[in-house]
């Protein structure tokens, strides 16, 4: 006699969420995003979409409940800074799909740019930049070039 074992995979889902907020320089925050999936999901987190490294002030981390069926990850920042004003988010992914959750992070302070890359692009094509700033709330946002204003279409959130 032969028995045969199913295995059902569950894509992942993000079943407990951090949300937009407003922190102040100097304090700490924590934002915390709870997965499950059959199996169990790895959780990755990034900021404006870049990967966030652990330092003294960032730390990173996850557990798994004791029945195996949720992952807990968090992000700890220990004193925010003002550059620590990001879109966060938190991403979910196992070989049976991804499902991640994103929310901005806003620090009060007076608008401090990031440093800005060269885009090269050939005539007719579409050219992208994106304006790295820091600070809320953020009143006023212009392009300028060669010192006149220019106006763009712009996303602004």
């Amino acid at each position: 006699m032969f028995s045969t074992c199913f295995f059902l995979a569950d894509p992942p889902v993000i079943i407990s969420r951090f949300e937009e907020q407003i922190i102040n320089p100097g304090h700490p925050v924590s934002l915390r995003c709870i997965a499950k999936g059959h199996p169990l999901p790895k959780i990755t987190w990034t900021a404006d979409g870049e990967s966030i490294p652990s330092s003294s002030r960032l730390r990173l981390g996850d557990f798994v409940t004791q029945d195996g069926s949720v992952v807990h990850s968090f992000l700890n920042i220990s004193s925010v800074e003002v550059g620590d004003g990001k879109e966060y988010s938190c991403n979910a992914e196992s070989d049976f799909g991804r499902a991640f959750h994103q929310a901005k992070l806003n620090v009060p302070s007076s608008p401090v740019g990031r440093p800005f890359q060269n885009k090269t692009a050939l005539v007719g094509q579409t050219a992208v930049f994106v304006c790295p700033v820091a600070g809320y709330p953020l009143s006023h946002f212009s392009w300028e070039k060669g010192m006149v204003d220019i106006l763009i279409m712009f996303k602004f959130s």
